[in-house]
């Protein structure tokens, strides 16, 4: 049997009721979770024993990740134009730099 927990603010009765309701809460959470690993796929023909909310978190996780891709394209994007104009930034300096050495020399 498992321990009682003792708490200044309870009695030992309120303390031996709140160890049943964890007891029963904790059954309750083992057999909502042995139901869920039980639904296996059915064939085709009997149709499927899956979660009813299957479809729909399956729908939500493909438009999140939707989003994100295209959030990390746009992302890319932007990346890619600053990193172009700095390249033709950096040429046209270097140009600058050719022809004020081309007019010294």
């Amino acid at each position: 049997m498992a321990e009682i927990p003792k708490h200044k603010n309870f009695s030992e009765a309120e303390s031996v009721m709140l160890l049943k309701l964890a007891l029963v809460a904790g059954e309750t959470v083992r057999k909502v979770a042995a139901d869920r690993l039980k639904w296996q796929r059915g064939d085709e023909d009997e149709g499927t024993t899956d979660s009813p909310s299957k479809g729909a978190n399956f729908a939500k996780l493909v438009e999140l990740l939707r989003d994100q891709n295209e959030k990390e394209l746009q992302a890319r994007r932007y990346k890619w134009r600053k990193e172009r104009l700095d390249c033709q930034a950096s040429e046209s300096r270097f140009m600058q730099l050719l022809e004020l050495l081309a007019k010294r020399g």
